[in-house]
């Protein structure tokens, strides 16, 4: 295992704020930073003493010195710089999404079987929350296999961004990917089963007639081989603030999570859990990751099979949308 490691940063919208985690890190140094844009540069140039400065992600990969890189480019760029990290023997953390298409998903796969000292991981960033784990811990003491309908949505509360920011740039974007995945991520770590199909259908309503092409409103059903189901909705062009919702149904209790708030419900007794989620819970997605390098017997919060199983589960939504018709999840 490694004592230290050298990370650089690619891409500083978020990547600015992994990149003070990084610098933070006492198991870890930050070497290098990119970004096309050279007004954010000069702003990191502010923050950070000591480091290197690219508009050119190739000098990046092209250090030797650097052994971890974090992938926060646009959702376009990822799988392109993934496999640039796993060709030059570089272990990656990734912003969602992995990828984009079953195209790009095959060939990082492929890559990845042929480099298996490779470690990688991606901030799916609700999975550190507490009231995520608040709400497993309460399903895991003896309702988790009677769990029969889930919803969940992801509501990103600012369409202005659809309008004018990247997203509606880029040749393609997909709210489920882009958004939805996180909420799917906490779905497949509650319930413990297999999905065996999925169905889609998608609008852009709100947005037509503007600049952004794709569909801004997705909703998608998931089925389990136990026959649970589950709605995820995708909804970025709602008008109300940015907040995520969970809907459990078990036989006994159900629990409801909305805006820092979890209620559980069980036939007599309504209970309240109240706590918000600090910057610093969000850091240890990323920091768990660097401790899983560093030091030995260390796992990191989301594991490598979890986060290829959540993709490929998206990606056959995405299928769906595009046939208009049930698919069935193949591994």
């Amino acid at each position: 295992m490694l004592k230290t490691i050298n990370v650089g940063v690619i891409g500083l919208g978020v990547g600015m704020i992994h990149a003070e985690t990084i610098y933070k890190n006492p198991t870890c140094k930050l070497v290098a930073v990119c970004d096309r844009d050279k007004k954010k540069l000069d702003l990191a140039k502010k923050k950070f003493r000591g480091i290197k400065f690219f508009e050119n992600s190739d000098e990046i990969f092209k250090n030797k010195s650097i052994k971890m890189v974090i992938i926060a480019s646009y959702d376009n760029f990822h799988a392109d710089h993934i496999l640039k990290a796993i060709k030059n023997k570089k272990h990656f953390f990734v912003e969602k999404p992995f990828c984009l298409n079953f195209k790009e998903f095959k060939k990082i796969n492929k890559t990845l079987q042929i480099n298996k000292n490779i470690k990688f991981s991606s901030n799916l960033i609700l999975r550190n929350s507490p009231h995520f784990h608040k709400i497993k811990k309460t399903l895991n003491l003896k309702y988790n296999n009677n769990i029969y309908y889930i919803e969940g949505e992801y509501n990103y509360g600012r369409i202005y961004k659809l309008l004018d920011w990247w997203g509606g740039k880029i040749p393609f974007y997909s709210v489920t990917l882009g958004g939805g995945i996180h909420i799917l991520d906490l779905i497949l770590n509650i319930v413990n089963d297999k999905v065996i199909k999925v169905n889609a259908v998608g609008n852009n309503l709100n947005t037509k007639k503007s600049r952004f092409k794709y569909n801004d409103c997705v909703t998608a059903i998931i089925v389990f081989k136990s026959g649970l189901h589950v709605k995820l909705l995708s909804n970025f062009s709602t008008v109300e603030n940015h907040n995520h919702y969970l809907k459990i149904f078990c036989k006994n209790i159900n629990l409801q999570y909305n805006k820092n708030m979890t209620k559980t419900y069980t036939k007599n007794k309504v209970s309240l859990f109240n706590k918000k989620y600090s910057n610093k819970q969000k850091s240890l997605i990323l920091n768990s990751f660097i401790n899983s390098l560093v030091k030995k017997n260390k796992k990191p919060l989301i594991t490598q099979t979890q986060i290829l199983n959540l993709m490929n589960i998206s990606l056959f939504i995405e299928k769906s949308l595009e046939t208009k018709k049930w698919q069935k999840i193949i591994n």
